[in-house]
């Protein structure tokens, strides 16, 4: 946790113990991470929809895919099916996949990498139709939940954490490449 880097909301903890004759130790700082709790099945109802998204290049290039659900919790897997029309028969170089938040803070806003991947069985590949599986794993260690946040006095203070899943097609020729976002929540519990 590197709470100087990103835009954040500090909590301080400050704990004396007195072990008579001691010298108190003063000065010592010590982060703690709170998070809202979100539980999936009783927040967002239609969490295990699934999700379709899709894009194209000026090569006629067509991707077009479904997530199997649209609410996570980390440790999870996330798994879908791409399906890509390639009348040109297009060189498809490769598909990389990342997951990647978004903290915005009172208008201060940090990007971060979960995990990155790429699709397999799609490298160098010109078929005119391709079907393909792909699967990312969300890291099973603390992050924070998708929220959104807005209170304080005048509802002055904004806090936002979002997830999105990207894909970067990478295909031969010039300024063929193009990327779809797909967003998804991320919740702390099922």
């Amino acid at each position: 946790n590197l709470p100087r880097l990103y835009p954040h909301v500090r909590y301080y903890l400050q704990l004396a113990i007195n072990k008579g004759g001691q010298k108190r130790k003063i000065g010592e700082e010590k982060y703690i991470t709170v998070f809202p709790r979100v539980s999936l099945s009783q927040q967002v109802p239609n969490y295990m929809t699934a999700t379709m998204f899709g894009n194209h290049n000026r090569k006629d290039v067509t991707v077009k895919g479904t997530l199997n659900k649209m609410g996570y919790v980390p440790g999870e897997m996330i798994q879908g099916t791409l399906e890509i029309e390639n009348p040109k028969q297009i060189l498809i170089k490769q598909i990389d996949l990342s997951i990647n938040g978004t903290y915005n803070i009172q208008m201060q806003e940090a990007h971060f990498k979960v995990n990155t991947g790429t699709v397999q069985g799609i490298a160098q590949r010109k078929g005119e139709r391709m079907v393909e599986k792909f699967e990312i794993m969300i890291p099973d260690k603390t992050l924070s939940p998708t929220y959104q946040f807005r209170g304080g006095q005048n509802n002055a203070a904004a806090a936002t954490c979002s997830y999105m899943l990207k894909f970067e097609i990478k295909a031969a020729g010039v300024f063929t490449d193009f990327e779809i976002l797909v967003p998804f929540i991320l919740g702390t519990q099922p």
